[in-house]
């Protein structure tokens, strides 16, 4: 809020609390006398007006038919009642308007259970209510809403309406007792703003969004609930007043301001808030409406990340900046100054999630180069690495300058190089983010406008632009755009000014831009012809020589296998031990390729012996919170799973997935691991776990690679298999389908992925009791593998093991 917002508020708290307590009667004299403002007494006005209209509140007790006692005038239906074509089996929820009994239909071939709402015999006055919550619930179609299955009147005339039944906790509550992490919380969030997005785009606005009113289901699916209060955009009585709840309801439900689509973003405002941190903003109690009206007009919120609780596992830090501004927007007092929608709510969270600025805390430019520093965090590792290898050759440099002044004249040269590079690349990035307005600009664009620029204006100065291009280039391979990167780098080896000893740096980085453009004797070429350099004088180029031995056993398995490879990676173990120690990166890298080379070569244990050595580094340096060590740490865990050693592969997936979500937060990477992390718990049959890791991976998959993905389809998949480990047969059906649908959509129905769908299917037909056609369905995806030949090959085994289970197995027991 402004100071001006602080203010008004201020006054109006004021004013409207020095009047609550004066009879109805007196308060237009008071009020026409009192010293505030002409837009503080008319809000105060509307306020009160509020408060004195009859049958408003919830704190005003329901209306009763004539009787004394509410006990006396209605008791609950008992079990076996009928309704309608409904059997009544328990009591499920009370109300001042109505109660809610778990049901189910009577007669039928099938099983369905349903919510079923009844009016209480006293609250016949509100049956209109409940004819328009059908009337609203008949026209919402979605996954995320509760449908309507029935209505009618009951035998005594009562209005009533079936509802899907959802067995879940509330939105709150489910996070809480699954542990959830900020981004499994704000994935369930998304499916909340996509729920009440269809309804605004349905012109509905719900005016009741409360964590009890939003049920999540066992596998992870939310329903919106409780749609008796809300109103169609266009209908006359829009701005009536109606039952609400103090803690979640927007101002102007107070006020009788008009309702629109803003007023359910307020509430998911609060919603968001109390998913983050546990607690709700304001604290009412058991204050009546009006006391607890007061209380939150007259006490700002304080943010979320300084709530005096923060919910599981969420860092205070996580919520600083973005997050608690998206959340103090969209609980904005005025309607105009919040998010028009839940759609352009959720999209402001999209954008924090991709690092981009966003529309809750305005266009500044010097926050929106943070976000663009912060979204290109990992060209910019490149960027300090290349810093940090420059000051470490300065630092030699000025040692040998005590020994003579030409020595130390080099060194000042060499410190003005380093600092024109620094100041380079440092004003690329910031004219960039200054320059880039509301148009998104990428890493690429900006290395592509900076590369185009360098030759002319730094062509006299050779020394200074050769170290540019190989920053430059660095940066490009680092991003994986080799394309980029070469047509830079031969410009700069053609010119006749470039340095000899630039020139071999640039044509190994050149080397490694072919390679990986499948250009293996190009890059040969390159690479020895830096090396024959080097080896003229290998005294000083020794770190070169050292560092390029991983370079060429890439080009060595290329051209000659992988044993050749081998022995150069071995020796290049030797002389990183020699040159930089073990207690070094560069050393823990080597380990690192060293072991990748020995388990493409099937020598495991001598892979898992590598991967070990690679991590003491990490560990005796005290940097196992870098992205070298991650690196490792998914090797070493993919290692122990081809040894059949799954409770160790599990320690460390789970000690990988935590690092990379703390260093780089979601990601498809992060998905994939967590994916992974989830098959090797279910193959140790412990479902309920595995989906902790399965369902946010889903989330991430179908957020950064898409809804057909082949991550995506994978995680569903795996997503499948739990469900029938738990025997959840009909959500496993569903999840299935989606998963077909899926693999039908990336690569038809005669690829490896829906063969797989194909062994799922025949697993859970065999749980239902169709054996034959469990059968029918291993035999189609058998066919479907072998036809594919080498690709389909690795998968044999999984076809010959779904038959052996298919053909000792009844279908009682949970599918494998």
């Amino acid at each position: 809020m402004t100071a001006v917002d602080d203010a008004h508020w201020a006054e109006t708290s004021a004013l409207f609390d020095q009047l609550l307590d004066t009879p109805p009667g007196g308060r237009d004299a008071l009020l026409l006398r009192a010293r505030a403002s002409p837009e503080a007494k008319q809000q105060v006005a509307r306020m009160l007006a509020t408060l004195d209209s009859p049958g408003s509140f919830l704190d005003q007790p329901p209306q009763m038919s004539g009787a004394a006692d509410p006990a006396e005038a209605y008791s609950s239906l008992d079990s076996g009642t009928g309704v309608g074509v409904f059997i009544v089996e328990r009591l499920i929820g009370r109300g001042g308007m109505g109660e809610v009994y778990l049901a189910h239909r009577a007669g039928a071939d099938f099983d369905q259970q349903v919510a079923l709402k009844l009016l209480r015999p006293e609250a016949i006055s509100n049956r209109v209510q409940l004819e328009n919550e059908r009337r609203v619930l008949a026209g919402l179609d979605h996954p995320g809403i509760a449908r309507l299955i029935d209505g009618g009147l009951a035998a005594d005339g009562r209005p009533y309406m079936a509802m899907e039944y959802v067995a879940g906790l509330d939105l709150v509550s489910y996070a809480a007792a699954n542990a959830l992490d900020l981004g499994a919380r704000l994935a369930l969030f998304r499916q909340v703003c996509d729920a009440v997005d269809f309804a605004h785009r349905n012109l509905v606005v719900h005016r009741d969004l409360k964590p009890a009113n939003i049920l999540v289901d066992s596998a992870g699916r939310v329903r919106l609930l409780d749609f008796g209060i809300a109103r169609l955009i266009d209908d006359s009585d829009a701005s009536t007043q109606a039952l609400l709840t103090p803690e979640y309801a927007a101002p102007e439900q107070f006020d009788g301001a008009p309702i629109t689509l803003a007023t359910d973003v307020f509430s998911l405002g609060v919603v968001l808030y109390e998913l983050l941190t546990g607690v709700r903003p304001w604290n009412v109690g058991s204050l009546s409406l009006s006391g607890g009206a007061t209380r939150r007009f007259s006490t700002p919120p304080l943010p979320p990340s300084a709530a005096r609780t923060i919910a599981g596992n969420i860092r205070r830090k996580d919520l600083q900046g973005d997050l608690d501004a998206i959340v103090m927007k969209a609980m904005r007092p005025e309607p105009a100054q919040r998010y028009p929608g839940a759609d352009a709510l959720w999209r402001d969270i999209e954008r924090h999630q991709r690092r981009e600025p966003v529309e809750a805390r305005g266009d500044a430019r010097g926050y929106a180069l943070r976000r663009f520093l912060s979204r290109h965090r990992f060209a910019f590792a490149a960027i300090a690495a290349v810093f940090l290898a420059l000051g470490i050759g300065l630092v030699g440099t000025v040692w040998q300058a005590r020994e003579a002044r030409r020595e130390r004249d080099q060194v000042l040269q060499e410190m003005a190089r380093v600092d024109a590079v620094k100041s380079y690349l440092l004003l690329m990035f910031r004219t960039a983010g200054e320059n880039a307005g509301d148009e998104s600009i990428t890493a690429k664009q900006v290395l592509d406008q900076s590369a185009r620029r360098l030759a002319a204006q730094y062509q006299d100065q050779p020394a200074t632009y050769g170290e540019l291009v190989e920053t430059l280039g660095s940066l490009y391979v680092y991003m994986n755009d080799y394309d980029g990167a070469v047509p830079l780098l031969e410009r700069f080896l053609a010119s006749p000014k470039a340095p000899a000893t630039k020139r071999a740096d640039v044509e190994a980085l050149l080397a490694e831009a072919e390679l990986r453009r499948g250009n293996t004797a190009q890059a040969r070429t390159l690479l020895d012809r830096a090396q024959a350099f080097w080896k003229r004088d290998p005294a000083n180029n020794r770190r070169a020589l050292v560092g390029s031995r991983q370079l060429e056993a890439q080009i060595q398995k290329e051209e000659s296998g992988l044993p050749v490879s081998l022995k150069t990676l071995q020796r290049a173990l030797l002389e990183h031990d020699e040159y930089f120690g073990r207690r070094n990166t560069e050393t823990a890298n080597v380990l690192n390729s060293l072991g990748i080379a020995y388990q493409a070569n099937g020598e495991i244990d001598k892979a898992d012996a590598a991967f070990r050595d690679s991590w003491a580094v990490y560990e005796a340096i005290d940097n196992v919170r870098s992205a070298g060590a991650l690196l490792v740490l998914g090797n070493w865990a993919t290692v122990a799973y081809r040894k059949n050693e799954f409770d160790r592969a599990e320690k460390l997936l789970v000690q990988a997935s935590t690092l990379r979500k703390e260093l780089y937060g979601p990601s498809a990477a992060l998905a994939a691991m967590q994916a992974n992390l989830g098959k090797i718990i279910l193959r140790a049959k412990r479902p309920r776990d595995a989906l902790v890791q399965l369902e946010p991976a889903y989330a991430m998959a179908r957020q950064y690679t898409g809804e057909h993905s082949t991550l995506t389809i994978a995680v569903m998949q795996s997503l499948v298999e739990a469900k029938l480990q738990l025997r959840q047969l009909g959500p496993a059906a569903e999840m299935l389908e989606q998963a077909k649908a899926a693999a039908r959509a990336h690569s038809g129905e005669d690829q490896v992925m829906y063969a797989i769908c194909l062994g799922l299917e025949a697993r859970l037909q065999q749980a239902n009791g169709n054996g034959r056609q469990a059968r029918i369905l291993a035999d189609q995806m058998g066919a479907k593998l072998q036809a594919l030949g080498q690709a389909g090959a690795p998968y044999a085994p999984e076809v010959e093991r779904l038959r052996n289970e298919l053909a000792g197995n009844s279908g009682a027991a949970p599918p494998r």
